[in-house]
């Protein structure tokens, strides 16, 4: 159809025929007639089943009777039982997983629970609240699937979870012989039991016994019982983190089937702790001194973590040994804190070197915390029976002034299998630490740590363990820097403020520091656990960040 307008020519339309019933041809007084489109309402049908005017769509129906016609929730079930174990509380996915109430995670196992659903398209789930006894868990979810003819037809559909209650695989293992499927063994050759105290702190502290069934404590050491092989290694690379260890690993076949081909092991890592303590004196052979820089070969530890941290005491030299390096080449402890002897400072003089002079290799963390001294000293056992004084230089000048009490290692009493050693260094006494009287007639703590509930097997001595936690507890108290990172707790009901006697007596610098309130935490108590260490009961401690350990 060509048309025109006022004597120009317009391009041929392309006109339907439901477009010619829509064109009403006008005519105008001054030139020939011009097409004019004039729009009409929107035509409506007949529902084929009810009647009801409706918008042409394939199907030919309304909402309604398509509802009624197509059940796009056909074959997803209205109500689903979910799998919980009473004891450890968490969900069957599987595996078991623990989940809290109304969580993500929880409504992902809900929806993985649910049979049917990969044939609709789920467009939105959202928990109903259900009362927390009822055992039942409402799930509302909206969904879409397309019907006939390109139709999509959307609709909300209610499920129903039921809690029903069971019992996980580990769970069932506790009731049997075979309750842990690997065991890690912590041991230290050593005397004493400091390194333990502080490996359980750590533990708290970062929670990393959450997988641990049980700890049984022996003589020797500590056994973490796990129920797979995988929170066992876990926990491995936990321990080698905190403190320089080695570790061994070593399986047993239990049970095996032949037609399945499964086979039941259990696991055993074995880790041994670094037997180089802080304040411990240590022996650096020439071959071992050549291989780590040409270090002196007797030093101080100062910091013992992933790494050790040695400090040479006459000159403030530092070295930082690496957990793997000293592994590789071991050196031996010359002296330990049972070799600690008590000293008089009679007279203390600072001395002024160069601290930039130094290689960056000869550094140590921490090492700005000492000052180099020369101290005139005298044992406290000679007082009053001779007059047999010593001159030695010591990194603690800036901690030590006359009349206080020192502890150091004399190794000129001392029956060591390194004399010549000794005689060639020029090493007779090495001050190690400030000693700080301690009076009984004092208040008690007012805070206590937390500690793991562990099983007894073996000898004991339960006297010897809490001496030696008593004196854990101490450094706390003199190190501040070793409380750092620590968790302490304030003991409910402890006295805060000191007793009206304790405030008129004059404030004696020798005597020991007390833990200020600010560092203190709140909310002790008794759990499964954890048990509660009473006022003047001993408790652990650990320390990472800062490498340090007692």
């Amino acid at each position: 159809l060509k048309l025109f307008c006022r004597g120009a020519a317009v391009k041929p339309l392309q006109l339907s025929p439901l477009a010619f019933g829509a064109m009403k041809r006008s005519h105008d007084s001054d030139a020939g007639g011009v097409a004019v489109m004039v729009p009409q309402s929107r035509a409506t049908v007949l529902c084929c089943l009810c009647g009801v005017n409706i918008t042409p769509n394939p199907t030919m129906m309304c909402v309604n009777c398509l509802k009624g016609e197509v059940d796009i929730t056909e074959g997803i079930p209205k109500q689903v039982a979910l799998p919980w174990c009473r004891t450890c509380e968490r969900y069957l996915k599987p595996p078991w997983t623990q989940c809290e109430p109304e969580s993500r995670e929880l409504l992902g196992i809900c929806l993985k629970r649910l049979k049917g659903l990969q044939r609709v398209k789920l467009v939105d789930a959202a928990f109903l609240y259900t009362e927390p006894h009822s055992r039942r868990l409402k799930v509302k979810l909206t969904i879409q699937k397309e019907v006939t003819n390109g139709a999509v037809l959307q609709q909300v559909l209610i499920v129903e979870y039921v809690v029903q209650s069971s019992q996980c695989d580990d769970c069932k293992k506790t009731y049997t012989p075979h309750t842990w499927t690997a065991v890690v063994q912590v041991r230290q050759k050593v005397d004493h039991k400091r390194s333990f105290f502080f490996l359980e702190q750590k533990i708290l502290t970062h929670d990393a016994h959450n997988k641990v069934h049980f700890i049984t404590e022996k003589s020797d050491g500590l056994d973490f019982h796990f129920g797979h092989r995988s929170h066992a290694m876990s926990f491995r690379d936990f321990v080698n983190s905190t403190l320089s260890s080695r570790s061994k690993y070593a399986k047993q076949l239990t049970s095996h089937d032949e037609h399945s081909n499964v086979y039941n092991y259990k696991y055993t890592i074995n880790i041994e702790l670094c037997p180089i303590c802080r304040d411990d004196l240590v022996y650096i052979d020439r071959k071992v001194s050549k291989i780590l820089g040409g270090v002196p070969k007797f030093m101080l530890v100062v910091k013992v973590g992933s790494n050790i941290s040695l400090i040479d005491p006459k000159t403030l030299r530092g070295f930082d040994v690496a957990g793997i390096e000293y592994w590789k080449n071991p050196f031996q402890t010359a002296c330990s804190r049972r070799h600690l002897t008590a000293f008089m400072v009679l007279s203390v003089e600072l001395l002024d070197i160069d601290r930039d002079s130094r290689t960056a290799k000869h550094s140590v963390v921490g090492q700005r915390a000492f000052q180099l001294a020369e101290v005139e000293i005298a044992k406290m056992s000679d007082l009053g029976h001779n007059d047999i004084r010593h001159t030695v230089r010591t990194h603690l000048g800036m901690y030590l002034k006359e009349g206080d009490t020192v502890l150091g290692y004399d190794l000129e009493t001392l029956n060591l299998p390194i004399h010549e050693d000794l005689e060639d260094n020029d090493l007779t006494i090495v001050l190690v630490k400030k000693h700080y009287e301690r009076k009984s007639n004092k208040r008690k703590r007012r805070w206590a740590l937390r500690q793991l509930a562990k099983e007894t097997e073996g000898k004991v001595d339960e006297e010897r363990k809490a001496e030696e936690f008593e004196e854990f507890q101490q450094d706390l108290e003199e190190n501040p820097d070793l409380r750092r990172g620590v968790n302490l707790y304030h003991l409910p009901g402890a006295d805060d403020a000191p007793k009206e006697e304790e405030k008129d007596e004059e404030l004696d610098e020798n005597e020991v520091p007390d833990v200020l309130l600010s560092e203190l935490l709140g909310g002790l108590q008794i759990e499964e656990d954890l048990v509660e260490v009473p006022t003047g009961a001993h408790a652990p401690v650990p320390e990472e960040d800062d490498g340090a350990e007692p």
